[in-house]
């Protein structure tokens, strides 16, 4: 999925228009619809602002998934090492 097509998505989920995303972070519609055709790319802040818009994260919109963690602590360490 693209960024586009996950921001439309997520835009259509909280039932907005292109015009009253566009309206809520201070940009044109031709904007938002320039992002949705993945004809242009919005800056950092943009995405935040995009993100807060919509309620969701900088890493939904940007379809980055999250990473489990394998580093243990040196406690953590210590107590498997006891078993």
């Amino acid at each position: 999925m693209t960024f586009g097509e996950r921001l439309k998505f997520f835009r259509e989920n909280k039932q907005l228009t292109q015009e009253q995303l566009a309206e809520m972070i201070g940009v044109a519609k031709s904007t938002i619809t320039g992002y949705e055709k993945n004809n242009r790319e919005p800056d950092v802040l943009k995405i935040k602002k995009l993100a807060y818009a919509l309620d969701i994260t900088g890493d939904d919109l940007l379809g980055i998934e999250p990473q489990k963690s394998t580093d243990f602590s040196r406690e953590d360490l210590e107590v498997l090492s006891n078993y």
